[in-house]
């Protein structure tokens, strides 16, 4: 269940750690009563309907049904395994993790320690090559040419990869890490006589870091125009470009303060602009924005721009990027650079005070793709402008507020003076012939999960049971766990109704890492978070129990009449007494409850 990490550290992990500090680190909490309440980092909403109880270590979302204990909100939002969250907060409260062996690497939390160790040591090895005034010449000439200081440097770790074959080898080498690790480590490449060689020479190195601060890749960019002129580590276990946005881990205190996050292109770019002063910036790591990328910043903020150059390739990379933050609710806005510019040559001209006033002017999405329609295609005709609302109606149709969608056909209609009923009718008639694939991926999509509502007394006894124990004796008087109909409620309740006829400590935060299961911990949170906000608890258990029982009576009654109707058809009276009267019995039972 717990990977190769002791289960005592574990529970000593959870009784020492406090939820609401951890979270607090990333969302900005509000009291709520007893509680804490903020937006939910896990689905895009207006009225914050994420809660955090301090009293049980538990969060809940009444919006997504996101829940869980603190283990469960950093696998979650931190994208991590189990154990990666449990060292995460043995670091934090400082507990060291004695890992249990298991015959080779002792588990991939172990592989994740050795995998960072050798990614520091080659972060020393560049920074000491960019550092040293014979041996990174060239590199901080050309890092002074892109008018890229000292200390700016400094800041982002930038290094210098040596013309030599095997300086990090070495380096890792000598600190005990075997040749096979350097190159699984994506470090070194095996030649074809099966000799390791470094895989960065001469070139510019960029650390990329996980968004627990930790360098997981370099990036290397060549000190002319050689191609290729960008090298990346290879993609691992703890480094997915589709996943990480380079800079963001520098620039989530400005993000949030800005309440924006600026989209840019390259490395060189965001370097150029935090050290312009401009830090609520990130930039996908030489590959297009991703689904998980938007995910990334939306637990920061909503409202995004995309500076893009004005080439034709910048276009469509901001079409697709845009397309894409757009059927995730993102508020996106878009800066189209002067030719000839980058974000980095514009700041360095024009200065940071007109970079900023760009971003402030951005134009919406809408505008800028119905500039771009007008300018393609014209729009002095009824069949330019029919091509024109085509293109964009394809753009609309990936709106998911019906709302915003509405006005934006409005306004369609109105800059292209074409009949707004027949913007409505084309928009019909695109849904339609899409078909229903369309629909459920982008028309309707939706970030919320459908849920089948739990039978409420069964989640709301659960709730009162956690809430207060001493409930428990009383229900397994009054129940039998195989009442129970929900699946996951039976699970949970059999686990609880063991760990009391044990004399063990019954927690919600404790029985969710018992059964490490996410399904199981929403349940857990869902029923906590339902309990909590009843009155007259006592008569609400009592209530619970009484409608459990009754639906299982019921059901036992629902059985027996069909085992009736069954005799009387087939003509055979044997046994039709007893069943009669046991359906009696029954009745009164359900009656005297």
């Amino acid at each position: 269940m717990s990977g190769h990490i002791p289960e005592e550290t574990i529970e000593r992990i959870r009784q020492q750690i406090d939820i609401v500090d951890v979270i607090a680190a990333y969302l900005p909490l509000k009291k709520a009563g007893a509680n804490f309440k903020t937006n939910c980092p896990f689905h895009h909403e207006k009225t914050p309907s994420f809660h955090v109880s301090a009293s049980k270590q538990i969060f809940h979302c009444f919006g997504c049904h996101a829940g869980g204990n603190v283990f469960n909100f950093l696998m979650r939002h931190e994208q991590l395994t189990f154990p990666e969250a449990v060292e995460l907060l043995a670091d934090k409260l400082g507990i060291k993790i004695e890992q249990e062996k298991d015959g080779t690497r002792q588990g991939a939390g172990l592989w994740r320690k050795r995998y960072l160790a050798m990614y520091q040591i080659a972060l020393g090895v560049y920074r000491q090559a960019v550092t040293d005034a014979k041996k990174g010449y060239s590199a901080s000439a050309y890092l002074a040419g892109r008018g890229i200081t000292q200390d700016t440097a400094a800041f982002f770790k930038l290094g210098f990869a040596e013309e030599a074959w095997e300086i990090v080898l070495n380096a890792c080498r000598k600190e005990g890490f075997e040749d096979r690790e350097i190159v699984d480590a994506g470090l070194a490449i095996t030649g074809q006589k099966g000799k390791p060689f470094d895989r960065f020479r001469k070139r510019i190195m960029f650390p990329i870091y996980d968004s627990r601060d930790q360098v997981v890749a370099f990036g290397g960019r060549v000190l002319d125009e050689t191609l290729p002129k960008y090298m990346n580590s290879p993609e691992s276990e703890f480094y997915n470009k589709s996943r990480i946005l380079y800079g963001l881990n520098f620039a989530k205190p400005h993000i949030l303060r800005e309440d924006k996050i600026v989209i840019l292109e390259g490395y060189m770019d965001l370097i150029s602009l935090f050290q312009a002063g401009i830090k609520n910036v990130a930039a996908p790591l030489g590959t297009a924005l991703t689904v998980d990328h938007i995910r990334l910043f939306k637990r920061l903020t909503n409202n995004a721009v995309i500076v893009f150059d004005a080439d034709k390739a910048g276009v469509e990379a901001m079409m697709r990027s845009s397309d894409l933050m757009v059927t995730e609710e993102v508020n996106v806005g878009v800066v189209r650079l002067p030719s000839g510019d980058d974000p980095d040559t514009f700041v360095r001209k024009n200065g940071p005070g007109e970079f900023e006033e760009l971003i402030r002017q951005a134009q919406s999405v809408f505008d800028f793709r119905l500039g771009y329609f007008i300018n393609k295609y014209g729009g002095g005709n009824v069949e330019s402008r029919a091509r024109i609302a085509n293109e964009m109606m394809s753009f609309l149709a990936k709106i998911p507020n019906a709302v915003l969608k509405g006005a934006y056909m409005k306004r369609l209609s109105e800059k292209l003076e074409l009949p707004e009923e027949s913007i409505y009718r084309g928009m019909e008639d695109l849904t339609h012939t899409s078909g229903r694939g369309h629909r459920q991926g982008r028309f309707v999509e939706t970030p919320l999960e459908v849920k089948i509502p739990k039978p409420k007394a069964e989640l709301l006894m659960l709730g009162l049971i956690l809430d207060d124990p001493e409930k428990i004796a009383v229900a397994m008087d009054a129940i039998e766990v195989d009442w129970i109909t929900d699946t996951g409620i039976s699970r949970i309740v059999r686990h609880i109704f063991g760990l009391h006829k044990q004399g063990l400590e019954v927690a919600a935060s404790k029985i969710i890492i018992d059964l490490m299961d996410e399904k199981i911990a929403e349940i857990i949170s869902e029923s906590v978070s339902a309990a909590s906000v009843m009155d007259e608890r006592g008569r609400a258990f009592g209530d619970c129990l009484k409608k459990i029982k009754e639906v299982r009576l019921r059901k036992e009654r629902e059985l027996l009449q069909e085992k009736l109707k069954v005799g009387e058809k087939n003509g055979s009276s044997e046994g039709l007494v007893d069943i009669v009267r046991e359906i009696s019995k029954y009745d009164r039972l359900i009656k005297n409850l």
